[in-house]
């Protein structure tokens, strides 16, 4: 199986034809054009973060098509977007395990096309929905949860979880996302979701 480690700032990478495991995978161009495409292909992500990844159509940050069998392990998904879907996941089977999926710039959490089953999954401040299409029966079950991550800085790069995070270890679920705890607790601020597009500007 091959490997693909520690890739920072890369448009797109393409995976076809053989088993990949990613690890490490940091994906943030600042640009157009979604960040991973999977297709006809065996691909085990783990450990990786994917930020302000965007697109015009097709997923933001993650999509699969043909023939994709792919296994998502402890990810972090952030400020990703497309009219689509942070992830469209495509024709065949997608799990994913302990991931986040939070505050997109357009669409849902995740658009589903095929089999995804999630969990200990929190998908959380997405435009267009978080639990809704294909995965909204999941919500709520498997410790699948849409609640603010509380990262310390993501703005600034910083995806470690505060203490108070409901993303930090758990006896049910352990760590969710990539980051493990990096700072106190974050406190509260009145917010709105214009506030936070701002952010992107």
């Amino acid at each position: 199986m091959a490997a693909v480690r520690a890739l920072f700032f890369v448009p797109v990478l393409l995976l076809a034809g053989l088993p990949v495991r990613a690890e490490i995978l940091v994906v943030r161009p600042d640009g157009t054009g979604g960040a991973l495409y999977v297709f006809y292909a065996t691909a085990t992500i783990e450990g990786c973060t994917f930020a302000r990844n965007t697109a015009k159509s097709f997923a933001g940050a993650l999509g699969t098509g043909k023939m994709a069998y792919t296994y998502l392990t402890n990810c972090t998904f952030w400020g990703n977007g497309s009219p689509n879907g942070s992830l469209l996941l495509g024709e065949y089977r997608t799990v994913l395990q302990n991931c986040i999926v939070a505050a997109s710039t357009a669409g849902p959490a995740i658009h589903v096309g095929g089999i995804v089953e999630l969990s200990c999954c929190d998908l959380w401040g997405n435009p267009g929905g978080d639990w809704v299409g294909g995965i909204a029966g999941q919500y709520g079950v498997n410790g699948n949860i849409s609640e603010d991550p509380q990262f310390c800085d993501p703005v600034s790069g910083d995806f470690g979880l505060a203490e108070s995070s409901p993303c930090a270890p758990s006896p049910e679920c352990d760590l969710i996302g990539a980051w493990p705890v990096g700072c106190g607790g974050t406190p509260a601020a009145p917010s709105s979701w214009g506030g936070i597009k701002t952010l992107f500007r």
